[in-house]
């Protein structure tokens, strides 16, 4: 079709799909089962807490040095792919 020699109104619809991005766990010896591995901008996800025998959990970090606040969600809105910290 050329669409230089239209003689009509010509109505176009754009069609989305959100980008999924991945999650990884670091989970330093403790192990958990529930957390998803993929979201889009339009999820909002809550971090499950993993276990680890003999350890309490303390918290998710965006960082393997345990600096700045417990994440404890990602929410909608968010992009790109994300590694959290388990730190016991």
């Amino acid at each position: 079709m050329n669409l230089t020699n239209i003689n009509s109104t010509i109505t176009l619809y754009a069609r989305w799909t959100p980008i999924v991005y991945n999650i990884t766990y670091v989970l330093n010896g403790g192990t958990i089962s529930t957390n998803k591995e993929t979201y889009t901008i339009e999820d909002t996800i809550t971090l499950d807490n993993p276990t680890k025998t003999g350890y309490g959990f303390i918290g998710w970090y965006n960082n393997e040095d345990y600096t700045g606040s417990i994440i404890v969600n990602i929410p909608s809105g968010s992009y790109g792919d994300k590694t959290f910290y388990a730190k016991w």
